[in-house]
């Protein structure tokens, strides 16, 4: 039978996940550390927005949420991929000489892909992990966004046992990453631009 001591025993033990949110990586660190837990690094997000480089994309178990002391927080963070570089098309230059007719051999021109508008097709708008599918609300890159005047979104899931490697598959690919903890959501978010 538990006492009132036995219960002030056991409540003395417990503190609050702190609210990492908006963190830098070490920043989140340092968070859990001052809270007497232990800090678990669940892995990157990439993103191609420079200004989320390293800020923290989510944590577990939410913040305000009362744990005992010691509790791992996992956490994800963003991970800049800058985007491919443009190169313009080349025109060979063939001078003009007045002593003789100008000589323009016969080629086809190349032009090398540009950003195609994303219009009626899926592009990949953002991978995590997270305890709730659906959670993240990323949209398409600027580059895959061109021309589109609106896109829907969907998240795709996987889940499995700690330490068993699974997939997330949506119609704009596939994210796969092992199982951090129970009830943890692989995803991927798609969207279709319109």
């Amino acid at each position: 039978m538990v006492n009132a001591f036995g219960y002030y025993a056991s409540a003395k033990g417990m503190v609050l996940v702190p609210n990492l949110s908006g963190l830098t990586r070490t920043a989140a660190i340092t968070a859990i550390q001052n809270a007497n837990l232990t800090p678990v690094d669940g892995g990157i997000v990439e993103t191609t927005n420079s200004a989320l480089d390293d800020i923290i994309a989510s944590q577990t178990p939410a913040s305000g949420t009362l744990v005992d002391y010691g509790t791992n927080v996992q956490y994800t963070y963003y991970d800049f991929t800058a985007p491919p570089p443009f190169f313009p098309p080349f025109f060979p230059f063939f001078p003009f000489f007045p002593f003789f007719p100008p000589y323009f051999p016969s080629f086809v021109p190349f032009f090398p892909p540009f950003f195609p508008p994303c219009n009626n097709a899926s592009c990949q708008a953002q991978v995590g992990i997270s305890s709730t599918c659906g959670s993240l609300t990323g949209t398409c890159d600027p580059g895959c966004s061109t021309g589109c005047t609106g896109s829907s979104c969907q998240t795709y899931c996987a889940t499995g046992n700690p330490g068993q490697t699974v997939t997330a598959v949506g119609p704009c690919g596939s994210w796969t990453q092992t199982v951090p903890y129970p009830g943890a959501q692989i995803q991927i978010r798609c969207c279709t631009c319109s």
